[in-house]
């Protein structure tokens, strides 16, 4: 069992359903965009995860399979919860803060590093449009309130 995969997918988990919970907390609308866009990337994330833990003839192994979801859930579920005595308080901020900081680290040094070295390529300019993007839609956000 590659306990190390299954930490990591567990520690995803918990943050995407920390997030989504704390969105949902401060509008119902960003609460589902935020789940939507957890479900692709875990649809993904699952499949790999499942082609990675499961071999034939060991069926034990579905009940890993189904920890991460479940952590997701509850993660979710708690964040909400304790969200609603912590919003518009520093500590509110600060989750908020941790959630998109892991997210950005995981996009930023795993994902596009992993595909530069799958390509041979030193793109660069990627890296630079992913922080434009986020800069122009965090602006965005901003003025639109």
């Amino acid at each position: 069992m590659p306990w190390g995969l299954v930490l990591a997918v567990l520690i995803d988990s918990v943050v995407d359903g920390m997030l989504i919970g704390l969105a949902g907390s401060v509008q119902f609308s960003s609460g589902l965009l935020m789940a939507i866009a957890t479900a692709i990337e875990m649809g993904f994330l699952g499949y790999s995860f499942a082609c990675s833990v499961m071999h034939p003839g060991k069926p034990s192994r579905y009940i890993v399979l189904c920890i991460p979801p479940i952590a997701m859930l509850w993660a979710a579920m708690a964040a909400a919860a304790l969200a609603i005595d912590v919003q518009k308080t520093a500590t509110f901020t600060g989750l908020i803060a941790f959630a998109f900081v892991a997210l950005l680290f995981l996009v930023l040094e795993e994902l596009l590093v992993e595909a530069h070295e799958k390509d041979d390529s030193e793109a660069w300019h990627v890296s630079v449009w992913l922080y434009v993007g986020l800069f122009l839609s965090i602006c965005l956000d901003v003025v639109s309130e």
